[in-house]
């Protein structure tokens, strides 16, 4: 699991949504692809990006998956939280 971090919740859950049609599914029940985290104190939020299409629940390739990200999104993609971020148990 690896986390993309965005100044605000709205653009994490719009980018998640975004990822959603990308993989070409339909906005039905399911909007978006990855989960977010947000921060306890300054509106930030971090998207949870599984590291494979298996672990994400869908049916994609893992060329696929990994082509939803852009280049300088992989770039900024942390392994951990900052320790103020979110209690240990979402680890």
């Amino acid at each position: 699991m690896t986390f993309l971090i965005f100044d605000t919740v709205a653009a994490a859950q719009a980018r998640s949504e975004q990822a959603w049609l990308d993989c070409g599914y339909l906005p039905d029940s399911t909007t978006s692809l990855w989960s977010w985290v947000p921060h306890p104190l300054d509106g930030r939020a971090a998207l949870t990006i599984p590291t494979t299409p298996l672990e994400a629940q869908i049916g994609l390739s893992q060329e696929a998956y990994d082509a939803l990200l852009t280049e300088a999104e992989k770039a900024m993609l942390v392994d951990v939280l900052p320790d103020e971020w979110i209690p240990e148990e979402y680890y």
